[in-house]
């Protein structure tokens, strides 16, 4: 069930909401890169808005949505990332069914970002970790980076976290971010594949609305 699958795309999430969107400001440096700029950027515009809306969030857990689609959305190339997360099924996929799998997609992690944090808000402060950029290699294409990093928490392991950015109109776009060597998107785009294996993609797709029509509460 794609119910199932969800759930573990949720605890997935988790790792994603403690270590990467929920770290404090990132430094800038005098060596700091285009990149590193655009996530440091969007990181502090997020955590401002959340300190802001604290009161809010608490009562109206669901506006949290708006929150993340205003501030981290925009950071994100949603084209790239539904391609990837959809794979081989991308392909063959008419116009129609391409334009609703990537807003149903880009909704849907939207809302499982937006859940967790709603829940983590519910009982937590944010949480203040600390990001250290590893080298960028000087070879490294023009138009595409992997930025490595890790996040130093404090009392734990530390985690390593890859961003995968690349240019789009001149700005740079996250298209992927792998936690500790796992892939968000190819994570996504097993849970994909294996429902596609028993159901048509308008139904896959169908399936991702509805769970994106329930509403966000923290529980």
């Amino acid at each position: 069930m794609l119910k199932h699958s969800y759930h573990a795309r949720l605890s997935f999430w988790h790792v994603v909401l403690a270590v990467v969107l929920l770290a404090v400001a990132l430094p800038l440096l005098a060596t700091e890169t285009a990149p590193e700029r655009t996530l440091a950027q969007a990181d502090r515009n997020m955590r401002s808005a959340l300190d802001t809306f604290r009161p809010v969030l608490r009562q109206h857990p669901g506006y949290v949505v708006s929150l993340a689609d205003e501030y981290l959305a925009p950071l994100v190339d949603m084209d790239t990332a539904a391609r990837l997360a959809l794979g081989r099924h991308w392909r063959s996929a008419d116009a129609s069914q391409r334009t609703r799998f990537r807003e149903e997609f880009r909704r849907l992690l939207l809302r499982n970002y937006s859940l967790l944090l709603a829940n983590h808000l519910q009982r937590h402060d944010l949480p203040r970790y600390r990001i250290v950029f590893r080298p960028v290699r000087t070879d490294t294409s023009e138009n595409y980076r992997r930025l490595r990093s890790v996040f130093r928490i404090p009392h734990r392991a530390d985690v390593p976290v890859d961003y995968a950015l690349h240019r789009v109109h001149g700005q740079w776009r996250v298209y992927d971010v792998s936690i500790g060597g796992v892939s968000l998107l190819h994570t996504y785009r097993a849970v994909f594949e294996s429902r596609l294996r028993s159901v048509a993609l308008d139904d896959l797709i169908d399936q991702i609305a509805r769970q994106n029509r329930r509403p966000v509460s923290a529980g």
